[in-house]
């Protein structure tokens, strides 16, 4: 019952959020792709035992063309600071990623 429940939820999320991103045309924040990842993170993982949950260690952030210009500068540095996020994320929540980042 759960996962349908977070499946219904994340269909509405996506729904509502790609509304919202139709309708208003704002560009993207790297606090947002934090949050989308801390997301994808936390909807991934899986139960390996009760102490342990395996999250992915491997990620892929679509932009469109807009966003992906502006944020191109900042890449390195934008890369560096999302991975050091997941890896706070993954600590706090006691996660094991399925590898390196």
């Amino acid at each position: 019952m759960a996962g349908v429940l977070q499946r219904f939820e994340q269909r509405l999320e996506g729904a509502v959020t790609g509304a919202f991103a139709r309708a208003f045309r704002s560009a993207v924040q790297p606090v947002e792709i934090a949050a989308a990842l801390q997301r994808e993170i936390d909807n991934s993982a899986h139960v390996l035992s009760r102490e342990r949950m395996l999250v992915p260690n491997d990620f892929t952030v679509e932009l469109s063309t807009s966003d992906h210009e502006r944020l191109t500068p900042f890449g390195t540095t934008l890369s560096d600071e999302l991975a050091t996020l997941v890896k706070e994320h993954v600590t706090e929540q006691r996660y094991t990623l399925a590898g390196p980042l």
